[in-house]
C-alpha cells in the first residue's frame, strides 16, 4: 500500500492543536555524562508500564545479538509499543553504552529491486515501479515543534519538487534519521536466503521464504532545504563515507558491471565492491554480445535483475547505526544498535540523560520512495530503571 505524506494543511492543524497543549512531549538530552538510573525491583520481573505512544527501553543485563532475530531473551523484558499507522511494533533495550531498537513490520513482499537493470535483448532499461522497503526512525535534535507533531515537522509536500522527494526539510533546527533501506544499506555486510524462495518474476519481489540481511541503517541528519543538495533537499549524510555507489555507465544507459556466475537470487540481486575487486563481476562494456546475453540469461534463470547500486562498508559517523533484518514469509524483523552518545551532537541525537523523554517518529515506505510514506504520530522514548 502506498500513501503520500500528509498535507501542509494537516500539519498546520496539528500545530494548532499543539499550541493548545493537546499533543505534548518532553524533549531529551541535556548534556553531561551518562548515568544509568538505579535498578528497581519489580518482584515479578515484569516490564515497567509506560504511557500511551511511549516506547520504554528496558535495561538489558546482556546486549542482544544484532542479527534480525528477536529470539534473544533480553527482548522479552522490553515493553511493546504497537502502532496501527504505520503497522509497526517496536521494542527497545539499552546497556551502559548502547541503545537497541527492534521493529516488526508486516509486509507481504520483500522488495529490494530499486531501479535495477533489465535487458530486453536490445537495450538496458531500469525497472519501473519498483523501489525498496524502508523504515525510517527520526529523532529530534533541535527542531522547533518536533516535540508537538513529531516527524511531520519535516514534511513540506509540493514546495519544491512536485514528486515530493526534495520536500523533506526543516525550517530551522536539526533532526537525526536512522533509515533502513532494504536495497542500499541493510545488506551491506551480507545477505543470504534459506532454501528456495518464491519470487515474482517481473517485480523481483520475494513472496515467500526467508532472507537475512546484515548491514547498517543510513545515518543522516535533517536540516534546511538546499537546491545544491538535490535530490535530497534537507537530508544530509553524516560525516564519513556512505555505503553505496552507482552501478551505471558514464552515459547512464546501462549497468557498469554484471556478475558472471551469481550463486542464487540474493547473490544476483546484490553487487558488492569486493565482488568486483575479486573478479566475480565483469564490465558490461567489455562483453561480447554473446557473453552479455549469457550473463543476462543467468539472472533470468534466478528471476533476478542487475542491481543499480554497488555496496560497500560505510565509514565514519555514517556507520554509527548497525542494523540487521530478516524477512520471513510476510514479516520484517529489524534490529538497530547505536551508541547512546556518539560524541557528535551536531548530527546525532545524544541519549545522555536517561531520565528524559526523547521525542521521535517512524515512517514506513512499502516498496516506494520517500515522497510516499506512512508516518506515525508523535512518539516518545523513555529509559526504564
Amino acid at each position: 500500500m502506498r500513501r503520500a505524506c500528509r498535507s501542509c494543511a494537516q500539519i498546520a492543524a496539528l500545530l494548532a492543536f499543539a499550541a493548545l497543549g493537546i499533543v505534548l512531549c518532553g524533549c531529551g538530552g541535556s548534556g553531561g555524562p551518562i548515568a544509568l538510573p538505579s535498578l528497581a525491583s519489580s518482584g515479578s520481573g515484569a516490564p515497567t508500564t509506560v504511557g500511551p505512544n511511549t516506547l520504554g527501553a528496558a535495561r538489558a543485563a546482556a546486549a542482544p545479538l544484532v542479527d534480525g532475530n528477536d529470539a534473544d531473551a533480553a527482548w522479552a523484558s522490553a515493553p511493546e509499543l504497537a502502532l496501527t499507522e504505520p503497522a509497526v511494533t517496536l521494542r527497545a533495550l539499552y546497556t551502559a553504552t548502547d541503545l537497541y531498537v527492534l521493529a516488526v513490520v508486516p509486509d507481504a513482499t520483500a522488495s529490494f529491486a530499486r531501479r535495477a537493470w533489465i535487458w530486453d535483448g536490445t537495450t538496458w532499461k531500469t525497472l519501473q515501479g519498483q523501489s525498496e522497503d524502508r523504515l525510517a526512525i527520526m529523532w529530534n535534535i533541535a527542531a522547533p515543534n518536533f516535540d508537538r507533531v513529531g516527524c511531520l515537522v519535516k514534511c513540506h509536500p509540493g514546495t519544491h519538487d512536485p514528486a515530493g522527494e526534495d520536500d523533506a526539510w526543516l525550517e530551522t533546527g536539526k533532526a537525526d534519521m536512522w533509515h533502513m533501506k532494504a536495497a542500499r544499506y541493510l545488506p551491506n555486510a551480507g545477505i543470504s536466503q534459506s532454501g528456495a524462495l518464491s519470487i515474482e518474476a517481473t517485480t523481483h519481489a520475494v513472496t515467500a521464504g526467508t532472507v537475512t540481511f546484515s548491514g547498517w541503517a543510513d545515518d543522516k541528519w535533517i536540516g534546511q532545504w538546499s537546491a545544491a543538495n538535490a535530490p535530497d533537499g534537507g537530508r544530509y549524510g553524516d560525516a564519513g563515507a556512505g555505503a553505496e555507489t552507482r552501478n551505471r555507465s558514464a552515459d547512464k544507459t546501462a549497468p557498469n558491471y554484471v556478475e558472471t556466475a551469481p550463486l542464487d537470487f540474493v547473490d544476483a540481486m546484490t553487487l558488492y565492491q569486493t565482488e568486483i575487486d575479486n573478479g566475480e563481476a565483469a564490465q558490461v562494456a567489455g562483453l561480447s554480445a554473446a557473453q552479455r546475453q549469457a550473463a543476462w540469461d543467468r539472472y533470468v534463470a534466478l528471476k533476478a535483475a542487475v542491481p543499480e547500486r554497488i555496496l560497500r562498508t560505510p565509514a565514519g559517523s555514517r556507520a554509527d547505526v548497525q542494523q540487521a533484518g530478516i524477512w520471513r514469509d510476510g514479516t520484517w524483523t529489524l534490529e538497530y544498535r547505536r551508541a547512546l552518545d556518539t560524541g557528535r551532537p551536531e548530527e546525532d541525537v545524544i541519549f545522555n540523560d536517561l531520565n528524559a523523554k526523547y521525542p521521535f517518529g517512524v515512517a514506513w515506505m512499502d516498496n516506494t520512495d520517500g515522497a510516499e510514506h506512512i508516518p506515525s504520530r508523535l512518539l516518545s522514548l523513555v529509559f526504564l530503571p
